[in-house]
């Protein structure tokens, strides 16, 4: 198990969601660019850089910058934190269709 740190603090372990009152309030999202946010939405979904770039019509490396941007506005130290948090502020939204769903629910089952 991993922890994960918040300012350097413990707040929850990797695979436990940590209660959302003990999480500190983000600074910056209402910073973010829309491009920001489209990355963010793919970040949610659970898809790599590799894979976010061609969905954008982006190049890895412009992927990459926006992410490390995303992440120094909001704070976060990783792609996890940043999803949680934004996630539990309502900046984004775990949108999954159907098959996502079923595809989810196979993976959880095994």
């Amino acid at each position: 198990m991993a922890p994960i740190r918040v300012k350097g603090n413990i707040v929850g372990v990797f695979g436990i969601a940590p209660s959302s009152d003990d999480l500190p309030r983000p600074s910056g999202t209402e910073e973010l660019s829309p491009r920001q946010l489209d990355v963010l939405r793919l970040l949610v979904q659970g898809k790599s850089t590799n894979q976010i770039a061609p969905d954008l019509h982006l190049a890895p490396e412009t992927v990459r910058n926006y992410v490390g941007s995303l992440l120094k506005t909001l704070g976060a130290r990783s792609r996890l934190e940043a999803t949680l948090v934004t996630l539990r502020d309502g900046v984004v939204s775990l949108d999954l269709g159907l098959k996502d769903l079923a595809l989810l629910g196979h993976r959880l089952s095994c």
